[in-house]
């Protein structure tokens, strides 16, 4: 057994009771729970010299649902001296010292963030939070895109819908569609246009209705 397979092991076995009590299913080293209508996901996360955790809160009627999501906030619940601590600094084989960090790191921090998210708009507030506040906000824009997903969740079909065009219209302003490599973004960005600025309301509550009973079934949960 290597290093990152061990640590992937004592990791789970640290944390196995707790995550159990709280509810998480476990796929591999990855780790989710639906609350409310949001899926709280995190995973130990061994790559590159870094032993950490990444951890997400994403809407249950997400287009896109996996049960091996990386997260993306991973350091935004910490100051900068706490994020080192939580990040490679000692030789990778002390495997028993990054199994001790990560799961302080877990009890004292993430798991707290996911209490406070028990409603689907607690879980929104606290990302947004989250993004707005963390060390790396500059590489973030101010209108999270992700955030017409939210709107939907939330029943905020016209908000959501509005979302989309506004930033299909900054993205325009600062990219040259003359260029190939551009044109093929600008198609990618239509896909959630198309996908859901023709659809009446009704049909969009539809539409969510049917992601969250595919993403409850891919996750696990009976429906």
């Amino acid at each position: 057994m290597n290093s990152t397979q061990e640590y992937y092991l004592k990791c789970g076995q640290n944390n196995s009771e707790k995550l159990k009590k709280l509810g998480f299913k476990k796929y591999k080293h990855f780790y989710y729970r639906v609350i409310d209508h949001t899926v709280q996901s995190f995973c130990f996360y061994a790559a590159h010299g870094y032993r950490d955790i990444r951890f997400d809160i994403i809407p249950l009627c997400h287009t896109y649902m996996s049960k091996d999501i990386d997260g993306t906030m991973w350091g935004y619940f910490f100051e900068s001296n706490d994020i080192d601590n939580v990040l490679y600094q000692e030789p990778i084989s002390n495997v028993c010292y990054w199994v001790d960090k990560v799961s302080d790191c877990l009890a004292n921090h993430i798991l707290p963030g996911f209490e406070i998210a028990s409603t689907t708009e607690n879980g929104y507030f606290l990302k947004r939070f989250i993004k707005e506040n963390c060390p790396a906000k500059n590489h973030y824009d101010k209108n999270i895109f992700e955030d017409y997903m939210w709107y939907f969740q939330l029943g905020k079909y016209r908000e959501g819908m509005e979302l989309l065009y506004a930033n299909l219209e900054e993205w325009k302003t600062q990219h040259d569609l003359s260029q190939e490599y551009e044109r093929i973004s600008y198609e990618n960005l239509l896909v959630p246009i198309n996908q859901w600025c023709d659809k009446s309301d009704d049909e969009i509550k539809k539409a969510i209705l049917e992601n969250e009973k595919k993403n409850l079934s891919l996750l696990g949960y009976r429906i």
